[in-house]
């Protein structure tokens, strides 16, 4: 799926394929979540782009894309990728909260 280009159009932006994804609560005040994300670069051109978070409420939404330039030819080799990402914000003790990274959910308790 793609996204959107680049300001200057010469660039694709797409969701990091993943393959898994995993859950650390570290038992600070408050607590501090860490998620590790694997998935996998599709060719030999695309690149990791960036990470963006979000959050409402008990939602917490986290997107990873990669960059392709637009209209090459490449090699299809994939390559695997391991991203640690700490969530941003403070979560509550006692509460439920959803996470959802790229297009996939989970639910998590402290």
């Amino acid at each position: 799926m793609e996204l959107k280009s680049n300001e200057d159009g010469v660039s694709l932006i797409k969701r990091l394929p993943i393959n898994e994804m995993s859950l650390q609560i570290k038992e600070n005040f408050p607590p501090l979540i860490n998620i590790r994300v694997e998935g996998y670069l599709p060719d030999s051109r695309t690149s990791f782009h960036r990470v963006r978070q979000q959050r409402e409420g008990n939602l917490v939404v986290v997107e990873l894309t990669t960059r392709r330039p637009r209209n090459e030819f490449c090699a299809e080799v994939i390559t695997e990728i391991s991203k640690s990402i700490q969530l941003k914000g403070n979560f509550a003790i006692g509460q439920d909260y959803t996470l959802i990274i790229n297009d996939k959910e989970t639910n998590f308790s402290l």
